[in-house]
């Protein structure tokens, strides 16, 4: 299975090279992502964009988000739509989407992305989604009151796959800069997380549709491995496997609601 193989055996190497004093002297970033380019390049061929072009068709969507950053707003991109269309370009946007929503701002450079406007052509810069939220279900103006008038339909319901641990984490912090300053972005980031679930679970509730959050719930033997480390991928992809076949696993152990009335 490709998603298995790409998970697994992925290593720091396939994703970024670093070039952290380009970086601190004045360069976009302090990675490379060709490499994660190259990767992308490779898994999304013109048949694969065939593949999703056929299922948008058949009304299945697949939705991506980025930030654009000289907007400050996230952009989400209907990736079927443009897998579907006859544009030369859609093989390359596809890819640059991709890209642009695993782009860390600082740490790999931003994607630009051509656009034409009244008249004009520029280029937008785009960086990860996680920039404005940490995960995308749905646009933010449908979970104010206001857009809530309108119901979802009856017996829906929502579905977060969280990438980590929801909750707050206790671990000291060594008095260092760049220490300090990472365990104070991964709080800014967590607290985000929480809220923006903490919305949508008061949206379910509201529109009286099912809510269920899926994250992990009990540590690794390797949680503090560097990023992209093999070995504690595949353990992590080993807990999911096991969560999803588990009568105790993540969906029914999760932190979910479910609207009386419902099933």
């Amino acid at each position: 299975m490709t998603l298995t193989q790409i998970y697994t055996n992925i290593s720091s190497k396939d994703i970024y090279r670093q070039r952290v004093l380009g970086g601190v002297l004045g360069g976009a970033s302090l990675l490379d992502s060709k490499p994660l380019k190259q990767l992308i390049a490779h898994h999304i061929t013109p048949a694969f964009l065939d593949r999703i072009a056929a299922q948008h068709r058949a009304g299945r969507r697949l939705l991506v988000m980025t930030t654009q950053l000289d907007a400050e707003r996230g952009v989400i991109w209907d990736m079927g739509a443009i897998a579907a269309s006859a544009s030369s370009q859609r093989l390359a946007l596809f890819r640059q989407v991709l890209l642009a929503s695993s782009s860390i701002p600082g740490a790999f450079p931003p994607v630009l992305i051509d656009m034409t406007g009244r008249g004009r052509s520029f280029a937008e810069m785009h960086v990860d989604g996680g920039t404005v939220s940490g995960f995308f279900t749905l646009p933010r103006s449908m979970l104010l009151a206001e857009a809530a008038a309108s119901r979802a339909p009856a017996g829906g319901a929502i579905y977060v796959v969280y990438n980590g641990r929801l909750d707050a984490q206790f671990d000291v912090t060594k008095p260092k800069t760049f220490s300090i300053l990472s365990r104070a972005l991964s709080t800014v980031l967590g607290e985000a997380d929480r809220t923006n679930v903490a919305d949508l679970r008061s949206f379910a509730h509201e529109q009286k549709i099912g809510f269920t959050v899926c994250s992990i719930q009990r540590p690794t033997a390797r949680d503090d491995a560097p990023l992209f480390d093999t070995t504690h991928m595949r353990e992590l992809y080993a807990m999911g496997e096991q969560e999803a076949v588990s009568a105790a696993g993540c969906l029914a152990n999760s932190h979910d609601t479910t609207p009386a009335g419902l099933p």
